[in-house]
C-alpha cells in the first residue's frame, strides 16, 4: 500500500497546480503521462502526491504546460512562461 508524500503547503499548492495545469490544457493523465514519458500509473501517483515527482519530469511539465518550475512548485504564483 502507498502512503502519501509529508505534505508541505507549497507541495499541497505543487498538487493542486499539477491537477489544474493537466485540466486547463485538456490533457487526460495519459496524456500528460506521455508528454513527460511516464506511465499513466505513476503520473497518477504524482497527481495525487504518493510518489515524489524527479525533477527531469518536473521540468518536462513546466514545459509542457509552459510555466516555470517556481510556479510549479508552489513556490511562486506568478506563472511565468518556461525558460522565462
Amino acid at each position: 500500500m502507498h502512503r502519501k508524500i509529508e505534505e508541505t503547503p507549497e507541495r499541497e499548492k505543487m498538487l493542486i497546480r499539477l491537477k489544474e495545469l493537466r485540466l486547463e490544457r485538456g490533457y487526460s493523465m495519459t496524456q500528460a503521462a506521455r508528454k513527460i514519458f511516464s506511465h499513466p500509473d505513476t503520473y497518477n501517483r504524482y497527481e495525487k502526491g504518493i510518489r515524489e515527482i524527479p525533477l527531469d519530469s518536473l521540468m518536462l511539465l513546466a514545459k509542457t504546460y509552459d510555466c516555470s518550475l517556481d510556479y510549479l512548485a508552489g513556490v511562486s504564483d506568478r506563472p511565468r512562461k518556461y525558460g522565462r
